[in-house]
């Protein structure tokens, strides 16, 4: 019973690691699903031994190589999905050249867009970026999304730059040097020099909010969506208190007016008047206040929307 409970257990621990390996191994698309992205233009399908620039809405449908001594630049604005599997491997130079306005972003293909969709439980991830020996990497305003590792370097690489950049849903680690895992996070400003290798590391600040609050940070989901929450209170607060003390102060200062101008002068209505006086004072001191927290609001707002 011992043994057939052992036997049981070993056939299936055996099972689950040849599924595992299975789904981990990088795919290559069939032909036919290639085909069908060529025949309907839906994007640009992309794969193989690589040296030509990428912009618009391509596809990775496997493996995509950058050479020795090759060159790949992907243009700002590019929206490039990868098939599950596929790996970005770098031997040459990749450029990604993204700026606030336009950013460059790097994600899996989403199940529905195949022509013969992966079985659910399947992972849709692909292998993230492969930067070998040699390799250069140069990445500025990129989006690295649902990949097994974002951004993986080999020590032996010569040099990569990371300028602004946003990881998301990449299921291991965004950013791996040899073995070590690289924690991102905002406000980062590092430079690391390895035997042959130079990485620089540049992030782009979080809000307002998080900065007075650095408890915050511990969670970067958590962290863009309450940033978000409290910058949008500031700014409905803010333009309410404008909207509500600056329309009272408006209504007193015209009573003031008329009870100076067609009154007479004597010692009830100068009181009335010095009322009214310090009424305008007061709704313009709190239309201040209103217009200071509508633009930490929005400066808050222009910071943590997530890209």
């Amino acid at each position: 019973m011992s043994f057939n409970k052992t036997l049981h257990a070993a056939m299936t621990l055996i099972v689950f690691t040849a599924l595992q390996t299975v789904w981990s191994q990088p795919q290559q698309m069939s032909e036919t699903e290639i085909d069908h992205f060529r025949k309907t233009k839906q994007y640009i399908p992309l794969s193989g031994f690589y040296d030509s620039e990428i912009s618009g809405t391509a596809v990775i449908v496997g493996d995509l190589t950058i050479e020795k001594g090759k060159t790949v630049n992907i243009r700002a604005g590019a929206l490039v999905f990868v098939s599950r599997g596929a790996r970005i491997i770098v031997r040459g130079s990749l450029f990604c050249e993204g700026n606030w306005k336009d950013q460059v972003s790097l994600l899996s293909l989403p199940r529905g867009d195949y022509l013969n969709p992966p079985a659910k439980e399947l992972p849709l991830a692909w292998e993230g970026i492969r930067v070998e020996k040699d390799g250069h990497l140069d990445m500025k305003f990129t989006r690295v999304s649902n990949s097994t590792i974002g951004i993986s370097i080999d020590t032996s690489s010569q040099f990569v730059s990371i300028d602004t950049a946003w990881f998301r849903d990449n299921e291991i680690s965004n950013l791996r040097v040899g073995e070590t895992d690289i924690p991102i996070k905002g406000d980062m400003l590092e430079r690391f020099q390895f035997p042959s290798l130079y990485l620089s590391i540049k992030m782009p600040p979080r809000s307002v909010l998080t900065r007075i609050f650095p408890p915050l940070q511990k969670k970067e989901h958590r962290n863009d969506v309450l940033s978000m929450v409290f910058s949008g209170v500031f700014l409905i607060g803010g333009t309410s208190l404008v909207f509500i003390e600056d329309g009272a102060a408006r209504q007193a200062s015209r009573d003031y007016i008329l009870l100076t101008k067609f009154n007479d002068v004597n010692e009830a209505n100068y009181q009335k008047a010095q009322d009214l006086k310090s009424q305008v004072q007061n709704h313009q001191k709190y239309t201040r206040i209103g217009w200071a927290l509508t633009a930490i609001g929005l400066a808050g707002l222009t910071i943590s929307i997530p890209f």
